[in-house]
């Protein structure tokens, strides 16, 4: 792969992800919408945010492993086909969005579902 092959991202995912969270925090605050009973929200929460971050740090290794750059503003290096990689074409965004619908759980706010779909 050349020098040259970052991806130009338009916003860098870790100020979008800040930025929705926000966003969500900031909704939350003002009207709660509930979507779920609250006795599986916490658990629900609990379950997929350990979920995001094992999927996240798994995919994170992966690339680690492979020799590859991991943030998005720097070229590839290679193209890594294997762990994460073999089912998802992007494990690292997969994860942060399981965490938004975390954070949703969590909270028991459709809020962060909405930052989910913007993050998406």
């Amino acid at each position: 792969m050349s020098d040259d092959d970052a991806p130009g991202v338009a916003f860098h995912p870790p100020l979008l992800v800040i930025a929705l969270v926000v966003a969500g925090w900031t909704l939350w605050r003002e009207a709660r919408l509930p979507f779920l009973p609250e006795v599986l929200a916490r658990p629900l929460g609990a379950l997929l945010g350990l979920a995001s971050f094992a999927l996240g740090l798994w995919a994170v290794v992966t690339l680690l492993r492979a020799g590859t750059n991991v943030p998005t503003h720097l070229p590839a290096k290679t193209l890594v086909r294997r762990g994460p990689y073999r089912h998802s074409r992007n494990p690292i965004y997969l994860g942060l969005a399981i965490g938004f619908a975390a954070l949703a759980a969590w909270l028991n706010t459709a809020w962060f579902l909405v930052m989910c779909a913007l993050f998406v």
